[in-house]
């Protein structure tokens, strides 16, 4: 029953919550992480992708900054498949989720470092 603020994106997914039956709303969810202390920024920024089967993780700085984890088969996501080639379809697509999320809603995340779909490991 609480109302989203004018200047968020939301959607309402109490339905879906409670009776899985429903069919979603959209096909994906993206999650912003903006690590901090105290108050503090500390330029450290990652976001997350979500889609029935795959989970895409990607921070803007570190070495191994892309994570993918097919959760039908790793619960625990234990096991990281961003440069797996088979797994090459599956990274396009959510690196396209993300960047068009970025574009479109003017996120702080820099678009420079989500690869562009195609883009090897």
């Amino acid at each position: 029953g609480i109302e989203c603020p004018a200047h968020l994106e939301g959607t309402d997914w109490s339905g879906v919550l409670s009776d899985p039956g429903l069919p979603p709303k959209r096909d994906h969810v993206i999650f912003e992480t903006e690590f901090g202390t105290f108050g503090e920024r500390l330029g450290y920024l990652g976001r997350a992708v979500r889609t029935a089967r795959y989970k895409y993780m990607i921070f803007n700085t570190g070495e191994h900054r892309e994570f993918l984890a097919d959760l039908e088969n790793d619960r625990g996501e234990t096991i990281n498949l961003a440069g797996h080639p088979d797994h090459q379809g599956e990274m396009d697509r959510h690196r396209t989720f993300l960047r068009d999320y970025i574009v479109r809603t003017k996120d702080i995340f820099p678009l420079d470092k989500v690869p562009i779909p195609g883009d090897s490991f």
